[in-house]
């Protein structure tokens, strides 16, 4: 049955179609960790963490916890109903004193062969739950046991005031661009294969274009890092599909700057001839937030769609973008 654009706006926008897949799975779980680490009990600075130490501070380490967040949950709710928490609330509403006191509390529980008193359902506005869960199930499926942080561990700075973009520093910066760019096509093609077959050929990554060059442009003051995408296609060579990850232009066959001198005539890289289709330039901010890797997934799909349905609509953007 046919979709109207209204309702695939919603569908994306919402983010409804939701990848599996071994990347995401460690992306999705590690940002879970990092956000909810004192409520599971695990320590946040650790590169990996095994499937069963996950599974155990979510069935016993953070229901213990609740038990005593919650004294008079029995009260309340009956024994023999699961008595809903919403996960965030511990982030915003417990105090970081009063979290570590019942941390140091359901270890001593735990080192006696304490378990939960009562079994609780979790809710959470920041993470989709039943997908958290679906992913560990892949990773079982794959023979996958550890979670291993895809990205570098963000360093915070030792004063009050900080811009978001000082937790990484330029190696690690480009180390996430690059390992991120190195793995969308792949996973955002099987993504739009099974979610978007018919039209997949239209939407696929390097659809038209098959070479991607990616300026990253650092700054030490509050102008933040930007990002430079320029899209080109090969004359010389159809089958090339490419993606080159510059830092700060050092060795990039063409910068921003220049940009304007190709628009009318080809530009020769490496003894192959190349023309400009796009580009575009922003503030690089997806890799500071949880799921950077999920989040460029959606922009691309964003991005591909508008084009696709460009004849098919007159609005100026269908789609709300992830840092718009």
């Amino acid at each position: 049955m046919p979709i109207s654009i209204k309702d695939l706006k919603k569908i994306v926008d919402s983010r409804a179609l939701l990848p599996i897949n071994k990347f995401i799975a460690l992306e999705y779980i590690i940002a879970f960790i990092d956000k909810n680490h004192e409520f599971l009990g695990l320590d946040e600075k650790k590169e990996t963490y095994t499937l069963d130490e996950i599974e155990y501070a979510i069935t016993e380490f953070m229901p213990m916890i609740c038990d005593l967040a919650y004294p008079n949950s029995k009260k309340e709710i009956s024994s023999d109903e699961d008595f809903p928490v919403v996960i965030d609330d511990f982030r915003w509403q417990v105090m970081p004193k009063q979290m570590k006191k019942w941390v140091k509390t359901v270890k001593q529980k735990i080192s006696n062969k304490e378990r939960p008193l009562r079994v609780y359902k979790f809710y959470s506005k920041d993470f989709n739950l039943d997908y958290f869960y679906k992913l560990i199930i892949h990773l079982k499926h794959l023979g996958i046991n550890v979670v291993k942080r895809p990205y570098p561990i963000k360093t915070y700075p030792n004063k009050n005031s900080y811009f978001m973009w000082e937790v990484f520093n330029r190696e690690q910066v480009k180390e996430m661009v690059t390992t991120i760019f190195e793995e969308l096509p792949d996973i955002y093609n099987k993504f739009i294969e099974e979610f978007f077959p018919n039209i997949y050929s239209k939407i696929k990554y390097f659809a038209h274009f098959n070479k991607l060059i990616i300026n990253i442009e650092t700054s030490e003051d509050q102008r933040g890092t930007g990002i430079v995408f320029i899209y080109l296609k090969n004359i010389s060579n159809s089958d090339e599909k490419k993606i080159e990850v510059y830092m700060d232009n050092e060795k990039s066959p063409i910068i921003w700057q220049d940009i304007h001198k190709y628009w009318k005539q080809n530009i020769l890289i490496e003894g192959n001839e190349y023309k400009i289709l796009n580009s575009s330039s922003s503030f690089l901010e997806n890799i500071y937030y949880e799921t950077p890797m999920l989040d460029f997934l959606y922009d691309t799909l964003k991005h591909q769609l508008e084009d696709y349905l460009k004849p098919y609509h007159k609005e100026s953007s269908l789609f709300r973008f992830t840092r718009f």
